[in-house]
């Protein structure tokens, strides 16, 4: 995972003290990935992400995916996701995706 905190990627779980900081730090989108995925049960930053990448410079360059949508097969969603990171060019690899059994 890549933090907005810190514009690096986490190593490890992050703690009280990283969750603090991540919700009075500003986002670093500048500094963040080409890609960003919402994991939460709707896209409810959708909006907000938006209206932040239209202000930033090479903000049009940044994809932006929910990784679950309202009324969408919760089974399909992640692999939705996968898809678009595969056409994004992000070296996804779906040979993880095929361990998963339901």
């Amino acid at each position: 995972m890549f933090s907005s905190v810190t514009a690096a990627e986490m190593t490890g779980l992050a703690n009280a003290a990283y969750w603090k900081s991540n919700m009075i730090s500003p986002v670093r989108f500048e500094e963040a990935p080409s890609f960003l995925i919402e994991v939460g049960p709707s896209g409810a930053l959708a909006g907000a992400v938006s209206q932040t990448l239209e202000k930033l410079p090479g903000g049009a360059d940044v994809s932006y995916s929910a990784a679950w949508s309202r009324g969408a097969n919760a089974g399909h969603s992640p692999f939705d996701v996968a898809g678009r990171l595969y056409l994004e060019g992000s070296g996804y690899r779906s040979g993880a995706g095929q361990r998963l059994r339901s």
